[in-house]
């Protein structure tokens, strides 16, 4: 009996040493050696940090200057370029700054005893500002998901530096030859009754790529008050032209 457990049990070993022959080990079938991550995880529209450029253009809202002049509000307000930082601090809540380049222009309606910028009755006149700006605001994003601008509320204030500022005056003449003609005169000179600093409330409406702004300045925009002010309030349009 003993005899016949020794022999199973050696049997056993011998099969099974036998059915390992054909055994391999594990061989290696597919190997890649990934690229150094080269993405910006903290740089995006809805990110940490972005920058991108904005162009806007607005009008002035007519105001009431009483005899001294008015200004045409339909050709009359204001282009910006710039560039936008944003620093993101909360889901919702995010940090602005803007700079560039602004160019504010006032076509001055004509009429008879007129005070300002001159005296004389003018087939058309403007006043042209070249300005520096900068700008600081605070940001309320509408809680969306998604690497974009999405939609958002901004307040803050811009401040405007003038490089020039300019008085553009037209003017038409006849002649009174036996074949008349008409000749047109343009004079431009430099105006310096124009603050060079400017200061202004301002809130944005933003729908992704375009938005809706609004400016109330605080400051004078002519240094004589004897006179009544160029008008403080505008609103207007802006295009950040980015791509996603």
């Amino acid at each position: 009996m003993e005899s016949t457990k020794i022999k199973t049990w050696v049997v056993s070993v011998f099969l099974l040493s036998v059915s390992l022959v054909n055994v391999y080990p594990q061989e290696l079938m597919f190997e890649k050696n990934s690229a150094a991550l080269t993405t910006h995880p903290n740089f995006g529209p809805n990110r940490k940090y972005y920058c991108h450029p904005f162009l806007s253009y607005s009008f002035f809202l007519p105001s009431y200057n009483g005899a001294y002049f008015t200004t045409i509000p339909v050709i009359s307000g204001q282009t910006r370029f710039g560039l936008r930082n944003k620093v993101k601090i909360t889901k919702s809540l995010a940090l602005l700054s803007d700079f560039g380049i602004s160019r504010r222009f006032f076509r001055i309606t004509q009429f008879p005893n007129k005070t300002f910028p001159d005296t004389s009755k003018h087939h058309s006149q403007s006043i042209l500002t070249n300005q520096l700006f900068g700008g600081f605001f605070v940001r309320l994003r509408h809680s969306q998901s998604g690497d974009y601008l999405g939609n958002y509320f901004d307040f803050g204030i811009l401040v405007a530096a003038s490089l020039e500022s300019q008085l553009l005056s037209k003017d038409l003449f006849f002649s009174n030859d036996s074949n008349p003609f008409m000749t047109e005169k343009t004079a431009r000179s430099v105006l310096k009754n124009i603050n060079p600093f400017a200061s202004c409330m301002a809130i944005r409406l933003g729908f992704d790529r375009f938005s809706l702004f609004a400016t109330y300045l605080w400051t004078r925009t002519i240094k004589t008050k004897s006179i009544s002010d160029l008008p403080a309030l505008e609103i207007g349009f802006e295009i950040s032209p980015i791509r996603y």
